[in-house]
Order: C-alpha cells, then structure tokens, then sequence
C-alpha cells in the first residue's frame, strides 16, 4: 500500500551568542513510498541556513562553532543527526552597551588580554610569563 512521507532537516545552533530557536527547519521534502521502499533525499545547505540576521552590520551573518544536523519525521521525531564545524569569513566585534551582561564583558576583557599579549610578543594560551588570573567565584548569601 503507497504512503507519503515527509523527511524534515532542521539546523541546531550549539552556542549561538543571540538569541535564537532551539532548532530551525531548513528543508523538507514529501516522498511517495510503496511498502519497504526505501529513497534517498539529498538536501544541499547553504550560507543562509547557518546564518542569522545582524542587525548591527545590516546583513546575515555566520557564526563560527558547531551546527547539528538534524533529519526527521517531524521536530519532535529526529531520526538522524550529525554535527558539522562551519567556520565564518566575516568576524564581528561585539558592541558593548549599559545593558550587557557580566559575562558578554568578561569575554570581551578576555579577549581584548588575548589580543595585547600577541602584539607583546607573547602566547595567549598557557604561557607562563602570564598565567591565567586565577577566577573569582562569587554567591549571593541572602537567602
């Protein structure tokens, strides 16, 4: 007996600085299948199905990290998944305002420490004429 099925691909995200939806449906296809017929759909994914609207530089743009690749009958029914490495070609400076977290500007003093220790001259990772500072936890005691 013939039956149709949908093979849906959805985009994940693994650390994305904005703001963005757990999993993102990127392609999907309807396939016609008789009893344990079996097909193979190709999806090709391009620069926009990495990419999220920046509204800082006007334009879409690509994170470097980790993406998974998720294959299903639906979001809830993911049947394969894969992790891909996309590197981007367009590095953005964060812009800092009076409502950006703690962390977004430890990252930046991080980096920006990173960035001086390379134009002096030395390493940014596990040099020993400049340790690491050591990190400071803090709890709030009110209970």
């Amino acid at each position: 007996m013939p039956g149709k099925e949908v093979v849906q691909l959805y985009v994940r995200d693994v650390e994305s600085s904005v703001i963005k939806p757990e999993k993102e449906l990127k392609a999907f296809e309807k396939v016609d299948l008789r009893l344990v017929e079996e097909k193979e759909i190709v999806f090709t994914l391009d620069k926009r199905a990495f990419a999220y609207y920046n509204v800082d530089i006007k334009d879409w743009h690509v994170e470097s990290g980790d993406f998974e690749i998720l294959i299903g009958r639906s979001s809830r029914e993911i049947v394969l998944k894969d992790t891909v490495y996309v590197e981007s070609t367009m590095p953005i400076r964060k812009r800092f305002h009076r409502n950006s977290t703690i962390d977004e500007r430890h990252v930046r003093s991080k980096c920006e420490r990173n960035i001086q220790l390379r134009h002096a001259g030395g390493s940014s990772e596990n040099s020993r004429d400049s340790p690491e500072p050591k990190a400071t936890s803090y709890r709030n005691s009110q209970k």
